[in-house]
């Protein structure tokens, strides 16, 4: 036997299915801002390493002309 369901709970289905919609679009815009920001952070790992290595390559300049 079929259930008849009334105007309000076909109402309330469809605005349930909306927000699951909603939630679910949310979701993937989260995990590719999660993925953008991990990409991003190891640009900023190397970018920080290569500065590192040249900071040290100054250093070793400064200290081969004598100069402060």
């Amino acid at each position: 036997m079929k259930t008849v369901k009334s105007k309000k709970d076909l109402a309330f289905d469809k605005e349930r299915a909306k927000y699951r919609h909603e939630i679910s679009a949310l979701q993937r815009e989260i995990k590719e801002n999660l993925r953008e920001i991990e990409i991003l952070n190891q640009k900023i790992l190397e970018l920080e390493e290569s500065i590192r290595q040249k900071d040290e390559w100054i250093h070793r300049l400064l200290e081969y002309t004598e100069l402060t």
